[in-house]
């Protein structure tokens, strides 16, 4: 499937700002994790394949481990075997495990194969009877972010993904005395990534609106900053940044991160902050 050109555009934008993090793996053997909405909606599944094979073309081995939930849940409901769930993990039992292989190994791992070739790859497809195959240096899961279970069995108006929709003052669409922010909601009105930055910034707009929903006052909209920072602790006291086209690594960057942490919970603590010496000495 070709790329439009604003989407060639935006993915040349995000390679050159990672390549930089990505040499670090060259040679290296990965495993990623595929699941969710990339294996339903087709655009993500493209999305997916081509981004596996770029990084077989800049010298990284990337393994794909894969769900399949709804595809399992197809399967069972036209054999008639009610499929039961716990806290959102689906409960697997003997008579459902042969149900789960055949659609995982024959079905699923198949067109993922042929997806990744279909975009230019060569992948092959393996499953866990076929022995000890699989050896990574580095294991990267990236599962992604998905709406609580609860959302479905209640009436408040959700998106198509499942999350609880609102507007620009984070209210509920359906249910004006409803408020909601961080990864449960999508906004009506905006594209918003699914990141603690938002939650966070979204924060104080939510304890207004909540107050003046009670008060009868205006309320206040959440207007998200056009870059954020962000701070993603990698290992024992490493850590990397980016702030829009900038980024950096390392040592410094996680005291840094560890510094901001610190500051923020003092906001919301009673009992100060605990001494550095004394919280580096329990930091792996």
């Amino acid at each position: 499937m070709p790329l439009s050109r604003d989407s060639a555009m935006n993915t040349a934008k995000v390679l050159s700002e990672a390549l930089p993090y990505l040499q670090r793996f060259v040679g290296k053997t990965i495993v990623v994790k595929y699941g969710g909405n990339a294996m339903i909606d087709e655009d993500l599944k493209n999305s997916f394949a081509r981004d596996m094979v770029m990084l077989k073309l800049i010298g990284i081995n990337p393994i794909v481990v894969h769900g399949g939930g709804p595809q399992i849940g197809d399967l069972l409901n036209k054999l008639n075997i009610e499929s039961k769930f716990v806290n959102g993990m689906r409960v697997t039992t003997g008579e459902t495990m042969d149900v789960v292989e055949m659609v995982l190994g024959g079905l699923v791992n198949k067109d993922i194969v042929n997806l990744i070739n279909q975009n230019g790859g060569k992948a092959i497809g393996l499953t866990g009877k076929d022995g000890q195959l699989l050896h990574a240096d580095s294991v990267i899961a990236a599962t992604g972010a998905r709406p609580p279970v609860w959302l479905g069995m209640s009436k408040l108006g959700l998106d198509a993904q499942g999350y609880l929709w609102v507007d620009a003052h984070h209210r509920s669409v359906s249910h004006a005395n409803v408020f909601a922010a961080g990864d449960v909601c999508a906004r009506a009105d905006a594209m918003l990534t699914r990141s603690g930055e938002h939650a966070v910034h979204a924060g104080s707009a939510l304890a207004h609106n909540l107050l003046a929903t009670q008060a009868g006052g205006a309320l206040q909209a959440y207007v998200p900053k056009r870059r954020s920072l962000y701070l993603l602790a990698c290992g024992p006291r490493y850590a990397v940044a980016s702030w829009g086209r900038w980024s950096a690594e390392g040592q410094w960057v996680w005291r840094w991160k560890d510094w901001i942490d610190r500051r923020f919970i003092q906001r919301f603590s009673t009992t100060g902050l605990v001494p550095t010496t004394q919280m580096q000495e329990h930091t792996p």
